[in-house]
């Protein structure tokens, strides 16, 4: 149940070391097989907030980058 959860950290500390921007997000989607239907539609309202707030945040991160770039 948490083994994406701790790889996921654990890829993050990695990144890290080699000098990688990492973003502090995580959506961690436990018994995903009961937060989507079979079109695979989302249905968890907590878990689609989690990822509204993930990408903000990672859009956040971005932006700068992409303003200095086309600078």
């Amino acid at each position: 149940m948490f083994g994406a959860v701790w790889a996921q950290a654990e890829l993050r500390k990695v990144l890290g070391a080699m000098g990688a921007r990492v973003a502090d997000v995580e959506v961690a989607v436990g018994h995903a097989t009961e937060k989507f239907d079979g079109e695979g539609l989302l249905l968890d309202d907590e878990v689609r907030r989690e990822l509204a707030d993930s990408l903000a945040t990672l859009r956040a991160e971005v932006q700068p980058l992409i303003a200095a770039a086309a600078a």
